[in-house]
């Protein structure tokens, strides 16, 4: 609970991000003692008992808020002054992370990232969602971090629509599955996919893979979501 004191109140906010149904979502959670519904990103303390660190704080909140664990986060930057929030001078720590796909989570809370502008979201979470997504963008021109977002099992063209969903643009097909088998990321199965055209290899990430920066970034400029 917020409170009013002489030093400035530290919080941490964060952005969890799914890819379902080729949308990137983002999970909100209705404010409490609101007489309509105001939406917010997963925010809380550090927990100086059982925290060893401002990593596993952030973690831990995730994990509280939807029950499973994310296997990437990173912090987007740190805002501080007196007007962000109602009761006084408050400092964050604004961190994203991802989720699998894999995880079988309803998508109660979670909102698609272009249709944020239709609800009523708290204090500035919408700017920092934006941000959030700026980063995730960025880091998806250059490095492997949708990777983390992806199936236990999946197909080259199911990880490029993935690319390209975050990027909101398209990436040449042969340039990018040769950067991404040449960075020895994925590994594949033995077994295909099969549909009403022809077989379709499918791969799993590579054991202990956290993240990969590639030579030089993907085809294709990203438009900016703010």
């Amino acid at each position: 609970m917020l409170t009013t004191t002489s030093e400035p109140f530290f919080a941490l906010e964060v952005a969890i991000f799914r890819m379902c149904h080729h949308q990137l979502y983002v999970y909100l959670q209705p404010m409490l003692n609101q007489p309509e519904t105001v939406w917010s990103i997963v925010n809380g303390g550090i927990d100086l008992v059982h925290d060893k660190n401002i990593d596993n704080s952030v973690r831990r909140l995730i994990e509280s808020a939807i029950g499973v664990e994310s296997p990437y986060i990173e912090q987007v930057k740190t805002i501080g002054n007196a007007t962000r929030h109602p009761q006084g001078w408050m400092v964050a720590a604004v961190y994203y992370g991802v989720i699998s796909q894999s995880v079988n989570l309803p998508l109660d809370n979670w909102f698609a990232v272009n249709q944020l502008e239709k609800h009523d979201l708290a204090f500035d979470h919408l700017a920092l969602i934006y941000s959030c997504l700026k980063r995730i963008k960025d880091k998806a021109q250059y490095t492997s971090v949708p990777l983390h977002m992806m199936p236990p099992e999946f197909t080259l063209t199911d990880l490029q629509h993935c690319f390209e969903t975050i990027l909101l643009s398209n990436i040449e097909k042969k340039s990018f599955r040769r950067r991404i088998l040449d960075a020895g990321l994925i590994v594949p199965l033995d077994k295909e996919r099969r549909g009403r055209s022809r077989p379709a290899q499918l791969y799993r990430v590579k054991r202990g893979h956290i993240i990969h920066h590639f030579s030089r970034k993907m085809h294709g400029k990203s438009k900016d979501f703010a």
